[in-house]
């Protein structure tokens, strides 16, 4: 009975792992540019058995930082420093602790006059260094990264090249997002800025979260979770019928 009770334990451990991960898909939902994470796969595995002890198992998680690539709606806003990828692609952007790469593109220049996302993280250049915007009274964003900003107090007509937006295809690399939450290649490593993104100004990517579709996941989740419930406690039952006949006197 006590390896139909780990099992089922196990199960439950999984399943809390996926409900965990289906909340927080829920709080992205309207994140821009966020991508869906997908649910954590376990595969059992089994301690030796040893001097007549009976094999454990165990669950070990197998697709840890899977996402799904399928591309948020691109929704025009009218602001100047929203930036959408259109099809593939990523920005390059570095957290306090990290570089990785980002599909976020609500845009904004901090106090320091440095282009950051809603996340406050750093937007890279095509050099993969931090992007400085002067006061300006008009600024554009072509397609393929270019800034360029009519700086304030000059000429009419005057225009400043400040910069391009570092963008990559990451073409034939293996993409996770890390416990950061910042999507990064398998090997550790970042892939080279190569500027064939497409990007549009003024629209803003939003997330690849579908509602309705994680409410269903997160009830069929506890459906899973309320079955390993009873199935622990027929466990108990059947092992305590079991120990109560083993006590009745022979006849």
């Amino acid at each position: 009975m006590d390896k139909m009770i780990h099992t089922a334990l196990n199960s439950m451990h999984m399943i809390t792992q996926n409900q965990s991960m289906n909340a927080q898909n829920l709080s992205n939902l309207n994140v821009p540019g966020y991508r869906r994470d997908l649910g954590i796969e376990f595969e059992t595995a089994y301690l030796e058995t040893q001097e007549g002890i009976d094999a454990k198992a165990f669950a070990t998680r197998t697709n840890v930082g899977v996402f799904s690539s399928k591309p948020g709606h691109i929704n025009p806003t009218g602001e100047d420093l929203d930036v959408a990828v259109q099809g593939t692609g990523f920005f390059f952007v570095k957290s306090k602790d990290a570089t990785g790469l980002s599909r976020r593109g609500d845009f904004n220049v901090n106090a320091s006059g440095v282009l950051v996302n809603g996340a406050n993280e750093i937007v890279l250049s095509d050099g993969l260094e931090p992007i400085t915007i002067p006061p300006y009274k008009s600024i554009s964003v072509s397609e393929d990264g270019t800034i360029v900003v009519e700086p304030l107090g000059a000429e009419p007509g005057t225009r400043q090249n400040v910069g391009i937006i570092g963008t990559t295809l990451a073409s034939g690399e293996e993409i996770f997002k890390d416990k950061d939450g910042l999507l990064k290649t398998i090997n550790g490593g970042l892939p080279e800025p190569d500027q064939l993104v497409i990007l549009k100004q003024k629209h803003l990517e939003g997330s690849n979260i579908n509602a309705v579709e994680e409410m269903i996941v997160s009830l069929d989740q506890q459906r899973q979770f309320e079955l390993n419930v009873k199935l622990i406690k027929i466990a108990k039952d059947i092992d305590e019928a079991a120990s109560n006949l083993m006590r009745m006197p022979n006849s």
